[in-house]
């Protein structure tokens, strides 16, 4: 079983396996078409096929309530395997994925609190990455929906990245200020006190004591 898995996923074509790549560089279980897309640096539509094939290939299964995906836990590995072998392209990969996520929550956030002096957004990151948050509605509801994924990244970039894990975590605050989630805003701000000093950043520590929740 596992040897034929492992044939199939190498039996992909090129496009194939690297949406298996965008797989295996997102944090959290369950991605979306749209971040995908964003990582593969293509259109939703694209990526759409390239799901579609890996679906019938028995390697990816489309979540309840449909517009994510789950990777077979083999073929993740072997996916993972595959990008840890070709650094430059994986801190490529996992930088579209960081770009794009900072970029949407940084989004939604001003739409929820227009009022807030955000970071600036990625430059790499094109308009469609605030698509469909039209209403603080719509922009809590993909915050709530994004949670498990957004603090999955936080978590995996924290070291190597503290100021995109700042900014993501202060964006996050307005989902924490409408619906609690007390353990994940918990964990959320004392990441964001530990990345404002590994960064070095005095306005941000400052910042990070000042809305530390240390309920």
């Amino acid at each position: 079983m596992i040897d034929s898995l492992r044939d199939r996923y190498h039996d992909l074509p090129a496009p194939v396996r690297d949406c298996c790549h965008a797989f295996a560089v997102h944090p959290g279980l369950e991605p979306g078409l749209p971040v995908l897309a964003a990582v593969l640096a293509t259109d939703e539509s694209s990526t759409g096929r390239y799901i579609g094939q890996l679906i019938d290939a028995g390697l990816v299964q489309p979540e309840p309530g449909g517009g994510r995906f789950r990777m077979r836990s083999q073929a993740l590995r072997h996916a993972t395997v595959d990008i840890h072998a070709d650094p430059p392209r994986e801190r490529l990969l996992t930088a579209r994925l960081s770009d794009w996520y900072l970029a949407r929550t940084l989004a939604a956030s001003t739409v929820v609190a227009p009022f807030r002096t955000p970071d600036p957004v990625p430059a790499a990151c094109p308009d469609r990455c605030a698509a469909g948050l039209a209403t603080a509605a719509d922009a809590l509801t993909w915050l709530h929906a994004e949670r498990a994924n957004l603090l999955a990244l936080a978590r995996a970039r924290k070291d190597d990245d503290p100021h995109m894990v700042w900014s993501l975590l202060d964006a996050m605050r307005v989902l924490f200020e409408v619906h609690g989630f007390t353990d994940d805003r918990l964990e959320a701000s004392v990441m964001a006190l530990d990345c404002a000093e590994k960064a070095g950043d005095p306005a941000r520590i400052s910042h990070a004591w000042r809305r530390a929740d240390w309920a």
